[in-house]
């Protein structure tokens, strides 16, 4: 397949169904996370839990860690399998790059859900913290809202744009 017939496959209005679809996955993180941080800061604070001290809350920040570390490992591998399968596939042609846009697409949010999944859990053990006053007495539970801020960088700085793509293409797709 050729890259011209890739950027040919490669419609605006494809390019345009890629950026919504990318774009929106982080927007519900932020909003989330705008939650979390009202909660903690301006919202009232329940009476503290006698019974809360703080040991669920760091047994879920000890698997969101893990959690968070086996995304990071899976998400590219998960990506280039998505590209690959249309390199082994037997299309030809036209059919092939039409395919190849596709897989783009798909690898993207394939490997944005993944990295998706330890942001969200991170952002509920904080608003669990925030909920028995651990973050203002421990703010190092705080931690687990890192994952949701590199999912929002991650995720802006692979953002598809005509040229990303064709990088993409030229990485994966060429011989």
């Amino acid at each position: 397949m050729s890259k011209q017939a890739f950027m040919e496959a490669l419609t605006p209005n494809d390019l345009k169904g890629m950026q919504v679809l990318i774009g929106a996955m982080p927007v519900g993180i932020v909003l989330f996370l705008l939650v979390v941080l009202f909660r903690t800061l301006i919202a009232p604070i329940d009476t503290p839990d006698a019974a809360s001290d703080g040991s669920t809350v760091t047994m879920l920040s000890l698997v969101h860690l893990m959690l968070f570390g086996a995304a990071i490992v899976l998400a590219p591998i998960l990506h280039r399998a998505q590209l690959r399968k249309v390199v082994d596939g037997g299309a030809r042609g036209e059919e092939l790059a039409v395919e190849a846009v596709g897989a783009v697409r798909q690898a993207a949010i394939v490997r944005l859900a993944v990295l998706e999944a330890p942001a969200l859990f991170g952002l509920i053990i904080c608003l669990l913290a925030s909920k028995h006053e651990l973050l203002s007495v421990q703010p190092i539970y705080w931690l687990n809202a890192l994952s949701s801020l590199i999912f929002i960088l991650f995720a802006a700085m692979n953002f598809p744009t005509r040229e990303r793509v064709e990088a993409i293409f030229d990485a994966h797709f060429t011989r």
